[in-house]
């Protein structure tokens, strides 16, 4: 599953970690794994630029559904619990409605440029929820070609 901050920094190459997008996109492309997009990735990112900029044919667009809604409530309160003293409310509940939606789509892998996100992620897998959560990528981090072969990226994480 893509985040809208992956998004951005693809699209926008005076960003620091564009090149790193950029790395993840063609990797995800080369390598035939599909990309999940969704529609409140899309809400997000049309409030500065148009979706369909990306080329769409890229993407298997993921609509918010009720079940993504129930998912995302458990996503969040167990976010909201690992969550930093900095960390935005309204960004937790964003960003858990996502994951409820990887959760409910069997989507084991979103990437992100969020690392407070990834943290707080990185941290409920570690406290027994890998079956629930997916494992974050951070575009913050270097690219990593670990993540393209299976049980290489394992518990735990880096700090």
């Amino acid at each position: 599953m893509l985040d809208s901050s992956f998004l951005i920094s693809l699209s926008d190459d005076s960003r620091e970690d564009h090149h790193t997008a950029k790395q993840y996109f063609y990797a995800f492309i080369e390598r035939g794994v599909m990309m999940h997009l969704s529609t409140i990735v899309i809400c997000e990112y049309e409030v500065r630029q148009r979706i369909a900029d990306l080329g769409l044919h890229n993407f298997l667009i993921k609509p918010f559904n009720f079940d993504d809604a129930a998912a995302g409530a458990l996503a969040f309160s167990r976010m909201h619990e690992n969550r930093a003293g900095d960390d935005e409310r309204t960004a937790v509940s964003a960003d858990a409605k996502i994951i409820g939606q990887c959760i409910t789509a069997g989507i084991h892998y979103f990437i992100t440029g969020d690392e407070k996100c990834c943290r707080r992620i990185e941290s409920l897998i570690r406290q027994g929820g890998r079956v629930l959560f997916p494992a974050p990528i951070s575009i913050k981090r270097s690219f990593d070609t670990s993540w393209f072969n299976r049980g290489q990226h394992e518990i735990p994480f880096p700090e």
